[in-house]
């Protein structure tokens, strides 16, 4: 922050006042709950990842030799989950987002269980990739929509990227202390389903007060067809 408020040159009047502006999206209770649910959603997912590797050593009792196949195939489950959720976020944002936290409460609940056999394991980590990064493009999205729906508003852009890594901080912390507390291995996921639980309930709390706020005729406009929920 020094290095900044020495270096960067000062803003034009234009600049500053369209930082104004794009901090006066913050003053709404919309983008506050995307933020939230971006912070625990994403965190459910690193709470049992950031474990991965003793989850399929310990647990499991894979090689340490497969951890890295392994993470390849989580990784492949990501860059399946990355584009199937854009494009769902594009035509039914608020559906695409709680369809997948409630997916995601699924596979971690369903991961406590896999996660002492290799097969199984192997095959929910891969669900786990699908399911977790597809609400990616969904929660960055959300954000911005919560935001005016502006994508060259920096500061909203900005705030998401903070809220993934909290959620990233977040997930392993509480993941962490799961495993201190003697739960095992395997208790993360526990964890990171009480978390999508968590980002469910905003997220069907920001659904319900954004058709509060919307008069008849623009709810009923939005039933027929509107990606933007």
């Amino acid at each position: 922050m020094l290095s900044i408020a020495i270096l960067v040159p000062p803003v034009d009047a234009a600049s500053a006042g369209r930082m104004r502006a794009e901090l006066a999206a913050f003053r709404g209770g919309q983008l506050w709950l995307a933020l939230g649910i971006t912070a625990l959603g994403f965190g459910a997912v690193y709470a049992p990842f950031t474990y991965i590797a003793p989850m399929m050593t310990v647990v499991a009792h894979f090689p340490p030799s497969a951890v890295a196949w392994l993470l390849i195939v989580f990784g492949l489950g990501l860059v399946l989950g990355n584009p199937l959720g854009a494009r769902a976020a594009d035509r039914h944002l608020m559906t695409t987002i709680t369809v997948l936290l409630a997916m995601l409460i699924a596979v971690l609940l369903v991961f406590d269980r896999t996660a002492r056999a290799r097969g199984p394991a192997a095959a929910t980590l891969f669900a786990l990739g699908v399911v977790g990064f597809a609400m990616v493009p969904a929660f960055t999205s959300r954000v911005l929509a919560a935001a005016g729906g502006a994508a060259s508003n920096i500061m909203a852009s900005s705030a998401a990227v903070a809220a993934f890594n909290l959620g990233n901080a977040a997930g392993a912390f509480l993941g962490g202390r799961a495993i201190a507390g003697g739960h095992g291995f395997a208790s993360p996921s526990l964890v990171g389903a009480a978390m999508a639980g968590c980002a469910l309930l905003l997220a069907l709390l920001s659904a319900a007060a954004s058709r509060l706020r919307l008069p008849a005729g623009a709810r009923a406009a939005r039933g027929s067809g509107a990606g933007q929920e």
